[in-house]
């Protein structure tokens, strides 16, 4: 067959998921919704970007459309004559390679490789998305000059924010890693450390118009930080971090805030004896389970220098 396709509805029911090959022989998927009201379905094809998975960046993981979606970055490399360009973009990785931004302008969601950072989450009760990272405002020869990004994502819809609302003294630094955290369908939190050498973790609240704060007792936190966070069904928040005390190795610590309140408990060390070598090339990875009835979070990390991870249980003052 010279078209080989085929098509299956999503979990939740509402979507057709097309799977063909493409021209280029690549797997491609495309999301039709369900529109009841209409004899015949319609759709924007988009394919499957041509580019490559990269190390240096972060990589997040959501449900959409009802099954896990792992996004991240894709080096895109086009030759014209002699001459070769290189950028890279905000793609879906996983299960199938696809743009996030139309393939016409990738440009909307062109990442810098120098400023890899990357969260994502997802709505509970609706298919959204958000994806965050950062841009580099500043011009061309200039200090960077970061500014905090969304993609807001809703079936095939994509759409951007800038937050140039942020102040100037709160904006990202440009080493820093990103997390986030799905309240509700109007607010949203978004971790980071800002720039300048105050090392403490910021929270960004969206959708309630105050300014980003520090994190009571995240001051010793190493710069550069992996960053991890999930929140219980109750709402208790467990936000993850490297600090590195004077003369100790780096730690894992923890702090939590309780459901309904904006504060947040003294931290609390998880997991002692990373090597100075892994910390430069782990990412934080936080998923909750439930464990002999009761909750618990799995924190994955890099220990030594092998670049193999290793989970690690957290049952203390999760509830």
């Amino acid at each position: 067959m010279a078209n080989p396709v085929t098509s299956i509805l999503n979990p939740k029911g509402d979507y057709v998921f097309l799977y063909y090959v493409d021209k280029k022989q690549r797997l491609a998927l495309d999301y039709i919704p369900v529109d009841r009201s209409q004899n015949v379905l319609s759709y924007a094809a988009q394919g499957t970007l041509e580019g490559d998975h990269v190390n240096n960046q972060s990589i997040a993981a959501v449900y959409f459309h009802g099954m896990p979606v792992v996004f991240g970055q894709l080096e895109i490399v086009k030759v014209s004559g002699e001459i070769t360009t290189t950028k890279r973009v905000l793609a879906q990785l996983s299960p199938i390679v696809k743009a996030v931004a139309n393939l016409e302008s990738p440009d909307d969601t062109k990442l810098d490789e120098r400023y890899n950072a990357l969260a994502a989450i997802n709505s509970t009760k609706q298919d959204y998305v958000w994806c965050y990272f950062l841009k580099n405002t500043a011009k061309e020869g200039a200090a960077p000059k970061m500014m905090l990004e969304e993609v807001s994502i809703f079936g095939n819809e994509v759409q951007i924010h800038h937050y140039s609302e942020i102040p100037d003294d709160l904006q990202p630094d440009s080493t820093t890693r990103l997390a986030a955290l799905y309240i509700d369908q109007t607010h949203r939190e978004v971790y980071y450390q800002r720039k300048g050498d105050d090392n403490s973790i910021y929270c960004y609240r969206i959708g309630n118009k105050s300014k980003p704060t520090p994190i009571a007792d995240t001051g010793l936190a190493m710069k550069s930080t992996p960053l991890a966070v999930t929140r219980s069904v109750e709402g208790h928040v467990c936000l993850y971090y490297l600090s590195k005390p004077a003369g100790s190795d780096p730690i894992i610590q923890r702090v939590t805030r309780n459901k309904g309140t904006m504060e947040w408990a003294p931290s609390a060390g998880i997991m002692t004896g990373l090597s100075d070598k892994a910390v430069s090339e782990t990412q934080l990875a936080v998923t909750q389970v439930i464990r002999n009835n009761k909750l618990e979070n799995v924190v994955t990390f890099i220990h030594e220098s092998e670049q193999k991870y290793r989970p690690a249980r957290d049952d203390g003052q999760i509830e």
